[in-house]
């Protein structure tokens, strides 16, 4: 498998690449029609052959194709892998999230993309101390790239620096940020759509994406009451 896709560890169904796209397996092997029975799964017998008044073509003496067994394929020797995309989505801790189907149990199991990718990509945690860090501040930017492994006082210290770039969030700010997401004709039910709004927001606010995030919430449940 290429070096930028890889099984996510306990989860072997599902792959992730370097970007942080999550993708599922559908089969693992590739199915073509048999090139002696041309996919019909049966050979003819010479009267049959002959005879253009027989439609269908099989009689007594036609027999299954031994090639394919009489299931009309046969399975390629070259295994390869076929990925659908899964869907993501970002809750409302700012962070990208899935539901994952561990073996061929109906169970589904919620997990953080960015935690996923630290354990296929990243080497292995080195304590129970350290945690995932965004080396961007940007919490949905879950590329390899920008993941690594750091304590709490890394985390604290990424923090400080981000802020340093960002604005103060004080009553006025937050207003003006509530005032940008009802004129963007909420609830934005399109994940996709919401999530590119919400960023285009916290960038032109000048603070993090959780924060944004989190104020369209508190207008999503407000709206609910």
């Amino acid at each position: 498998m290429n070096s930028s896709v890889k099984k996510i560890p306990g989860f072997p169904r599902y792959v992730l690449t370097r970007k942080g796209a999550l993708l599922s397996i559908e089969r693992d092997y590739q199915y073509w029609f048999c090139d002696i029975c041309k996919g019909d799964g049966y050979l003819l017998c010479g009267q049959c052959w002959l005879d253009p008044s027989i439609v269908i073509g099989i009689c007594d003496h036609c027999k299954d194709c031994s090639s394919c067994g009489g299931t009309g394929e046969i399975k390629s020797t070259k295994k390869e892998q076929y990925y659908d995309q899964v869907e993501v989505f970002v809750g409302r801790d700012g962070y990208r999230q899935a539901y994952l189907y561990r073996g061929t149990k109906k169970t589904r199991h919620p997990k953080k993309i960015y935690q996923l990718m630290a354990k296929t990509f990243l080497e292995e945690r080195p304590s129970k101390d350290h945690l995932v860090r965004h080396l961007d501040g940007n919490s949905i930017n879950d590329s390899i790239e920008n993941l690594a492994w750091g304590t709490h006082a890394d985390n604290m210290e990424d923090l400080k620096k981000h802020n340093e770039d960002r604005a103060t969030l004080n009553d006025e700010l937050k207003l003006a940020i509530t005032i940008d997401i009802r004129r963007s004709k909420l609830p934005l039910y399109d994940p996709e759509i919401r999530v590119n709004t919400l960023l285009s927001i916290s960038l032109d606010r000048m603070v993090p994406f959780t924060t944004v995030n989190r104020i369209y919430w508190e207008i999503i449940d407000t709206i609910g009451k």
